[in-house]
């Protein structure tokens, strides 16, 4: 089956996603590659606000949620910031193609419950 080719601007640019990121700089004195990374994806957001809707940055890792084109094109812009900086890092990013709402808590009860019913 021969492979389609596409255009991703095209083709992908009203997909929503929500994607997390884990930043892991191989340097002892990590945190000052981590807040440059997070700055420059907030940068993105800032410049790009019909692109990506939502950036919500905890201990753990940081999350972004809107259109795809817009979020890989800030993921790639901090990349290339990153290699500029001289930073070896290691990015782990996981995609979903949904479009999650990042603040607001999850009322686990009520996720239990939608599980459970009928036809779920």
């Amino acid at each position: 089956m021969p492979i389609r080719n596409i255009d991703p601007i095209q083709e992908f640019e009203y997909v929503q996603v929500t994607v997390e990121l884990s930043l892991y700089p191989l340097d002892r004195n990590y945190l000052p590659a981590v807040v440059a990374f997070i700055r420059s994806l907030q940068s993105s957001q800032q410049h790009n606000r019909a692109g990506i809707e939502e950036i919500v940055v905890n201990q753990m890792s940081t999350q972004l949620r809107g259109d795809l084109v817009a979020v890989q094109q800030a993921i790639t812009a901090a990349l290339l910031h990153a290699d500029e900086q001289g930073s070896t890092l290691s990015l782990v990013v996981k995609y979903l193609n949904a479009d999650l709402p990042l603040a607001s808590a999850v009322d686990l009860d009520a996720a239990l419950q939608q599980a459970r019913a009928p036809g779920a």
